[in-house]
C-alpha cells in the first residue's frame, strides 16, 4: 500500500457532537488542493457521523496511469477506475471503519451502565410527549392549510411517523371530529392481501386538542418495513463548549449535551434523579424541538416573513411545555 500512496498521513478526528452531513468526511488533498470528500462507505453507519479527517497524497497529481485519477465530470470525485485512487479509497475506508467500531462499542459500554440506562427512560419520556404533540401539530396546519393553493403537506418535508402509523380512522381512543360522513374510496398498498386499501365506510376523521374519542391509529400494513420514524431525545457528553442541545437533522434526534455547565450544575449532588436536572433537561429538549419544528417549516416554505419562525417558536415552547406538565412533577 505504501509503494503506491508513498509517505501520507490519515488523521482521523472524533466529534464529540453529531456532525452536519457535511462535515461528515475525510478530506482528500493532493500536494494541498482538495480532490474529493468521502468516509469510502461507512456512510449513514452507526456512529459515522461524529467522523471527519483528513489526507494529502502527493502522487495523485503526479500520477501518469492510462486511466487518469481525475474524474472529467462534475461528479465532485476521484476516478474509481484509476488503482491509485482505489487504493486511496480502500486504504481511508479500512481505517475510518476500524475507528467506527470501536466508537460503536464504547458507546454500547457507555449505555450499559445504570446511569446511562436512568438518562435513557428520562429521554424516552421526553420524546412520547414530542412526538405526539408533532402528531397533533402537524394534523392542525395540514388541515388549515389544506385550501390554500398549491400548500404542501408538513408531513412530506418532516418525514416523521409514528411506530403505528401517523393515519387515523374513525375509533373510540383519541380525540377527533368527523370532516366527512362519506369514508374514503381506498388506495393502493393496502392491507387485504391485494394490494388494494378498501374503502372504509365509516366517517372520515381528523385529530384535535379535545372533543369526543372518534379516532384511533390506522393499523400498520403487515406488508411494510415497520416504521422507526419519530423524534429520538438523547443524553451525549459533548463537551463544555458546545450548546445545550443539538438537533441532528438527518436522525431527527435532539441531543442534551451533559457536558454544558448549566446542565452539569443541575444535576448536583442528586444525579440524574435530582429535580432540578430533569426540568432543566425536559426544558433544554423542548426549546430544542420548537427549533426543529420551525426549521421543517421554514424548508416547506410555509413561513411569509421573518417573524412568522419567531412567532412559530414560542407558540410551540408553550404548546409542549403545557402539554408535558406533569413531567416537571417531583417523585
Amino acid at each position: 500500500m505504501a509503494s503506491v500512496l508513498g509517505d501520507v498521513t490519515l488523521l482521523i478526528k472524533v466529534a464529540k457532537a453529531p456532525l452536519d452531513k457535511d462535515q461528515q468526511r475525510i478530506a482528500i488533498f493532493s500536494k494541498g488542493i482538495w480532490q474529493e470528500s468521502t468516509l469510502a462507505g461507512s456512510e449513514g453507519k452507526e456512529m459515522a457521523n461524529y467522523i471527519f479527517g483528513e489526507i494529502d497524497v502527493p502522487n495523485i497529481s503526479t500520477d501518469s496511469s492510462p486511466i487518469p485519477p481525475f474524474d472529467l465530470s462534475r461528479s465532485m470525485q476521484l476516478n474509481r477506475s484509476n488503482e491509485l485512487v482505489q487504493k486511496i479509497l480502500a486504504f481511508v475506508g479500512y481505517n475510518v471503519e476500524a475507528v467506527r467500531r470501536r466508537l460503536v462499542e464504547d458507546d454500547k459500554k457507555r449505555r450499559a451502565s445504570e446511569e446511562a440506562k436512568r438518562l435513557d427512560r428520562e429521554a424516552s419520556e421526553i420524546a412520547k410527549i414530542i412526538n405526539q404533540d408533532f402528531l397533533n401539530y402537524k394534523a392542525r396546519i395540514n388541515k388549515a392549510h389544506a385550501k390554500a393553493a398549491g400548500a404542501s403537506d408538513l408531513h412530506t418535508s418532516a418525514e416523521l411517523s409514528a411506530e403505528a402509523g401517523n393515519e387515523v380512522i374513525f375509533g373510540n381512543e383519541l380525540p377527533a371530529i368527523e370532516v366527512s360522513d362519506i369514508g374514503s374510496p381506498g388506495r393502493d398498498e393496502g392491507i387485504d392481501g391485494t394490494g388494494n386499501h378498501p374503502p372504509d365506510l365509516n366517517p372520515q376523521v381528523e385529530l384535535t386538542d379535545k372533543g369526543e374519542p372518534k379516532a384511533k391509529r390506522s393499523p400498520q400494513n403487515p406488508n411494510r418495513p415497520r416504521s422507526h420514524g419519530g423524534f429520538r431525545v438523547e443524553f451525549s457528553y459533548m463537551g463544555e463548549a458546545e450548546k445545550r442541545a443539538k438537533y441532528d437533522r438527518e436522525s431527527h434526534t435532539i441531543f442534551v449535551n451533559l457536558d454544558h455547565s448549566q446542565v452539569k450544575a443541575a444535576i448536583g449532588a442528586g444525579g440524574v434523579d435530582d429535580i432540578a436536572f430533569r426540568r432543566l433537561a425536559y426544558e433544554v429538549a423542548f426549546s430544542e424541538y420548537a427549533f426543529a419544528v420551525a426549521y421543517i417549516m421554514a424548508q416547506s416554505n410555509w413561513f411569509a416573513d421573518i417573524y412568522e419562525p419567531i412567532n412559530e417558536i414560542r407558540e410551540t415552547v408553550n404548546r409542549i411545555t403545557l402539554a408535558a406538565a406533569q413531567l416537571y412533577a417531583a417523585t
